[in-house]
């Protein structure tokens, strides 16, 4: 997600902090019943996931199979990855 959305090393610093915290956020709530009090996190995260999926959609055609298009992100956590 991070590789997708991020265009800066931060920004995709900052992504993938978002959703460890959101993960542990869910986790606590499935596996122990906490509320959920932090919806700040929680609403970046809604906010990085409807980005995410924007650029899917809008790359989607750019790719054949699901290879290529997982292929290009691999490529890109490798080099120096801005965009698809």
């Amino acid at each position: 997600m991070g590789y997708l959305i991020g265009n800066t090393v931060e920004e995709r610093k900052d992504v993938i902090d978002n959703i460890g915290k959101t993960y542990r956020m869910r986790s606590k709530f499935i596996h122990h019943g906490q509320r959920i009090e932090d919806m700040d996190t929680l609403f970046i995260f809604m906010r990085y996931a409807r980005m995410f999926f924007q650029v899917l959609i809008k790359n989607i055609s750019k790719f054949n199979e699901k290879k290529e298009f997982v292929d290009k992100i691999e490529d890109g956590y490798l080099s120096d990855f801005s965009r698809l």
